[in-house]
């Protein structure tokens, strides 16, 4: 009795299938991700003032000025800066401090922490913040709830299902590891076939490891999407009004490690509206949550510790998340990780430019040369309508590529957002101060506000609040000098009321009329 032939399951067809379509994405978020990874590095090659270079004549950690003095460099960088957070990625970097301009959404000012001096500021996100951008979603409008940060991390789906396929389509894949084989001179085609194996054992951990954390980037995009929050903030500090001087914080830093010894501070959220709490974050040495496991919510005023999230008191899910982005990342170990994923980066980026490549070629030949297809027509390798719909997968991305093609520029300069999207209303006077105001109608029937102050007022206001004719007041959150909110829908004229309240007490109105 004869058995039917055992069907045999198309593995490469199924690799092809999979990585084709995304192979120009694939390689450009690869890329990027790897670039990232040392992104201060490479930028301290042009511009030193990323860098913390001590002065000859002192160094060492006793050496470092206070925080308190960094703070205060940072404060007086510029004319109108407020500062909002200051940060240290590591102890070879400059601190860098976040500053909410009037005439700009952010700028970064880069402190050496032996000086206190500012070596220099930059206006919007600079080389790391476009990178950051592009590798996570695209340059999309928006950011970590955009359709480019769903599509960028959707794409973890059919990297784990390239990366699975590939196992059974190189045969004893094992023998890359200890036999690692590339022909450089038997041709194109077999080079870069060489390289895509080689780089694809060598980086295959690293494969499975990015594809199984961007799946809990786009899990936690959904999450986030349907309003759960991993880290829900805390109840509000009882604080009638920010600070109007910068808090202590060598003292918050003493407060904080005198209840959680061994804390080593690494970024600092400072308040700028009434409520908001001195927020430290940091680690203990505890490596799987990484440098910003630990968070403590500080009284501005008091400094007394109201609230904090460490890693033995987090769910399952807090824990999960910042394992994910410790380990999505490689920065929980200093030098020694970040040189580890800079090369599982390299291995990974080299496979799938080696595959692109390698399908190019395929595709090239198509059709035979001499071979007839018609009477008295012969084709050429790669001709003919065959080559392009062959091709015509790989390169569908390229119309998503034109986003940040067409954005780069203004939004790594910080043109994109110093103006906000939406219809811009006439500024108008706020009492003794002034406001602009920009509506922009969302496509669930909410309205969006931004209000942006001008500096005095910035400096004075404890409550701004906007409210469309027969609506509710809505308060407005954001740097000091931009403020957003969400008006509903009203039976109104449709007229928009902006209120300040200053820290003495007085109130000031001004309305937009409906057009």
């Amino acid at each position: 009795m004869s058995h039917p032939p055992k069907r045999r399951i198309p593995w490469f067809t199924l690799h092809r299938w999979l990585a084709v379509p995304v192979w120009l994405l694939l390689t450009l978020i690869c890329v990027t991700g790897t670039v990232l990874t040392i992104a201060f590095e490479i930028q301290g090659l042009w511009d030193p003032a990323v860098l913390a270079t001590a002065p000859q004549a002192i160094a060492g950690p006793a050496a470092e000025q206070s925080l308190n003095a960094v703070l205060a460099a940072a404060a007086a960088a510029t004319p109108d800066g407020i500062v909002t957070a200051l940060g240290r990625r590591d102890l070879h970097l400059a601190y860098e401090a976040t500053l909410a301009l009037p005439d700009a959404p952010q700028a970064r000012a880069f402190i050496n922490p032996f000086t206190a001096a500012v070596q220099g500021i930059t206006l919007g996100p600079g080389f790391t913040g476009t990178l950051l951008a592009l590798h996570g979603w695209l340059l999309f409008p928006g950011d970590y709830t955009t359709l480019g940060w769903y599509g960028v991390t959707a794409l973890a789906v059919p990297m784990l299902g390239a990366t699975v396929t590939g196992l059974f389509v190189y045969r004893r894949f094992w023998t890359a590891l200890v036999r690692p084989r590339i022909r450089l001179t038997a041709g194109a085609r077999v080079f870069w076939g060489d390289l895509h194996r080689v780089g694809g054992v060598w980086g295959l951990w690293f494969a499975l490891l990015m594809a199984i954390t961007g799946l809990w980037f786009l899990t936690a995009a959904v999450l986030a999407g349907n309003g759960v929050r991993i880290f829900p903030p805390p109840k509000p500090v009882a604080t009638r009004d920010a600070p109007e001087t910068l808090p202590d914080v060598d003292a918050a830093l003493a407060a904080v490690q005198a209840v959680a010894p061994g804390f080593r501070l690494h970024y600092l959220t400072l308040p700028t509206q009434p409520g908001q709490a001195l927020v430290l974050f940091g680690d203990r040495g505890t490596a799987l949550t990484g440098k910003y496991g630990h968070r403590f919510y500080l009284h501005p005023q008091t400094l007394d510790i109201t609230a904090a999230i460490t890693p033995q008191e987090m769910t399952a899910l807090q824990t999960t998340a910042r394992a994910m982005g410790s380990l999505h990342f490689g920065n929980f170990g200093g030098p020694l990780t970040k040189t580890i994923w800079t090369l599982g980066g390299v291995m990974l980026s080299t496979c799938l430019i080696g595959g692109g490549i390698v399908w190019l070629h395929r595709t090239a030949k198509t059709t035979k040369p001499g071979k007839t297809t018609k009477p008295g027509k012969t084709t050429k390798p790669g001709s003919g309508k065959t080559a392009f719909r062959r091709r015509l997968p790989g390169f569908l991305p390229l119309a998503v590529l034109a986003v940040p093609l067409l954005t780069i520029g203004s939004y790594a300069s910080g043109r994109a957002d110093a103006v906000p999207h939406g219809r811009p209303l006439p500024a108008q006077p706020l009492g003794p101060h002034s406001a602009t105001l920009w509506l922009e109608e969302e496509p669930d029937g909410t309205t969006g506000a931004v209000v942006i102050l001008s500096p005095e007022a910035a400096r004075t206001a404890r409550r701004v609040t906007v409210q469309r004719d027969g609506g509710k007041a809505v308060p407005l959150r954001g740097t000091p000098y931009r403020l957003r909110g969400e008006m509903r829908p009203a039976a109104g004229s449709g007229a928009v009321t902006v209120t300040l309240e200053t820290r003495d007490g007085s109130r000031f109105s001004t309305i937009w009329a409906a057009e």
